[in-house]
């Protein structure tokens, strides 16, 4: 790899520290009461100008808080327009949270004043005040929103382990040296934030909406747009900055189950519900009750559980009070009621209720399972009465079952396109979680197959494909939920399938279980991976598919959902013995797997990431507003 010879690397706010190799920038000399400042560049910082994909790297620190929320946030879009790709961005601030803890659990009054003066600055100059805050969750937040990947975000509690970063458990013992230590050879007790990241060049940043997603967080009360005008001003979007920002709504989304329980459904509403709050919406989840689940606000989403289960076919189980209690809140002050699968409980307690409802109605079917069962005919017979009370149908194939029936019962001009997707950042970032290692996987291929361990997910068709492939060069991972049982469905569910891979993962030494609750590990597996094997049976549009799609797996599939839409992106078997000679071919011949890879990754740098998909879901919602 060449590299630069003369790499530009920039030292914002250096004061008396002179870093070599870097253009060291600082305010003048006049600027300064008591600091001997020595720098290559006296400049204020926002008037410093780069061309964009021009520098290598920029740290500061100390800097960073002297500028408000809204002049930060302008400066890191503005840094990260000057780095070059996968540029390094090294910051280091006052920990605020790490200072209030501290601040809290002070035993001396000169303890405190020394937080408080670390918190809100020295103070001696006019530019010498902070005004913004920063830790750990707010750096990570910010900074993968903005455009940047490898984010490090540390805490160091003092200066002895920041200058010896290595020497294990100095955070811990420098917080009981003296300070009279500290002056005699420099430093201090104060905790600041290391914060370090590299531009991803992969990602598109909507700015615009990245920096008004962030401030609204601030908003408290009735504030709303006004303050946030003032605040996007200030960012840098000009005097039109309020016309520029999307109206607040009130959203409910309904599911059957949300996190932290894991699978294809929860994994969509969770990312609409936080991505929809994270833009400034107040975001209602409406889901069953589990009793794993902590919070009832997570990420910026209210939930609202219920103790209720079943459909309309299989009966709903639960009190007429919490059916009354569910179907009120459905009734409630909201702009927008989206439903998520038909079939379950919380849309079918909605369709009787739909002409109360006020709130603009939108049902995503996730391709109407049922259809072609027996026991659901009666079902089908009644939905296109409930169907035309909904204002919009959002759909994610123009092929599947579930926009045809619609279709077929004149409601085409009630449907809508908005295809599933993936979490583009995590995809486009790299971690050092190794799963191979963790796993101690020695074969020269590895094989995935992710999905929650229900016998329709197809588990022992995988299992089967994969003992016909007659391979000891070849690994399996079966990744799917392993908690404890919760439920008598959930033992089923234990007794029916997961123990058949338990056993086979026993008496294999190639196959191995692994437990889905653990994103780091799914996500290092689909990175790793070789060939993911699909065995499911009942999907409407597999969230696997577009994961594999940009992990850059190879993805071999049964016939199911909308996996036809994609074709050369995708091989299909119908049977285990069909997928066990794809696999066989696929990892025998890497420029097959090549292709596959290459148009993968093509469908899903065409549209299929939650930034575009929420933005689309945004615009049908304001659309059905007016």
């Amino acid at each position: 790899m060449e590299t630069n010879p003369n790499p530009v690397k920039l030292h914002l706010g250096c004061g008396d520290k002179y870093m070599e190799g870097y253009v060291n920038v600082d305010y003048p000399q006049s600027e300064h009461s008591v600091m001997k400042v020595k720098a290559d560049l006296y400049s204020d910082m926002m008037d410093l100008s780069y061309p964009d994909n021009s520098v290598d790297e920029i740290r500061s620190h100390h800097l960073f808080e002297h500028f408000n929320r809204a002049q930060a946030l302008k400066l890191l879009l503005r840094w990260r327009r000057w780095l070059k790709p996968n540029g390094l961005l090294w910051i280091e601030t006052p920990d605020f949270g790490a200072c209030a803890r501290a601040y809290v659990f002070a035993l001396s009054q000169r303890r405190k004043f020394q937080l408080w003066r670390h918190i809100l600055g020295s103070q001696e100059a006019k530019w010498a005040n902070h005004y913004d805050y920063w830790d750990k969750s707010k750096g990570n937040l910010v900074l993968k929103k903005l455009g940047f990947k490898n984010i490090r975000c540390k805490t160091y509690h003092n200066r002895l382990a920041q200058h010896y970063p290595k020497i294990p458990f100095l955070n811990f013992i420098g917080r009981f040296v003296p300070d009279s230590f500290y002056r005699k050879y420099g430093g201090h007790r104060l905790p600041n934030l290391e914060m370090k990241a590299r531009k991803d060049a992969d990602q598109t940043v909507d700015e615009r909406r990245a920096v008004c997603s962030l401030l609204s967080q601030y908003l408290v009360g009735k504030e709303e747009e006004d303050l946030l005008a003032v605040w996007m001003k200030d960012a840098g979007f000009g005097p039109k900055a309020k016309s520029l920002i999307s109206r607040q709504l009130k959203i409910l989304l309904t599911v059957e189950f949300y996190y932290p329980k894991i699978g294809g459904a929860e994994e969509v509403v969770r990312q609409l519900a936080e991505r929809l709050a994270d833009s400034g919406h107040k975001v209602t989840v409406a889901t069953t009750k589990l009793v794993e689940r902590e919070r009832f606000n997570h990420n910026g989403v209210r939930l609202e559980e219920f103790n209720l289960a079943g459909n309309k076919v299989a009966g709903i189980r639960g009190s007429a009070r919490e059916i009354e209690r569910y179907q009120k809140l459905l009734e409630g002050d909201f702009d927008v009621i989206l439903n998520y699968a038909a079939q379950s409980w919380p849309t079918d307690l909605a369709l009787d209720r739909l002409d109360k409802i006020k709130a603009r109605k939108i049902l995503v079917p996730c391709g109407y399972s049922g259809l072609l069962k027996k026991c659901y005919q009666d079902y089908f017979r009644e939905l296109p009465k409930y169907l035309r009370h909904y204002d919009a149908l959002v759909y994610m194939s123009p092929n599947y079952q579930d926009k045809k029936f619609g279709d077929e019962h004149g409601l085409a001009d009630k449907s809508v396109l908005i295809p599933n997707g993936v979490a583009s950042e995590e995809f486009v970032s790299t971690d050092d979680y190794d799963i191979r290692k963790k796993m101690g996987i020695k074969t020269p291929f590895l094989a995935i197959s992710v999905s929650n361990h229900y016998k329709a997910k197809g588990h022992d068709f995988v299992l089967k494909a994969f003992r016909r492939m007659q391979r000891d060069d070849v690994s399996l991972l079966m990744i799917g939920e392993l908690r404890p049982p919760r439920s008598f469905k959930e033992w089923g569910h234990v007794f029916v399938d997961r123990l058949s891979c338990f056993w086979k993962s026993v008496w294999s030494k190639n196959i191995y279980l692994v437990d889905g609750r653990n994103r780091q590990a799914v996500l290092s597996a689909y990175k790793n991976a070789d060939l993911f094997l699909f065995g499911s049976q009942v999907e409407c549009s597999p969230l696997v598919m577009y994961e594999s799609f940009a992990a850059g797996t190879p993805f071999l599939t049964r016939p199911v959902g909308n996996v036809l839409d994609h074709p050369g992106a995708v091989e299909i078997a119908t049977t285990f013995d069909e997928m066990s000679a794809s696999a066989n071919r696929l990892l025998d011949n890497p420029s097959l797997r090549a292709d596959l890879i290459r148009n993968g990754k093509e469908i899903w740098q065409g549209g299929h990431d939650w930034q575009t998909i929420v933005g689309q879901y945004e615009e049908l919602f304001n659309k059905l507003l007016g």
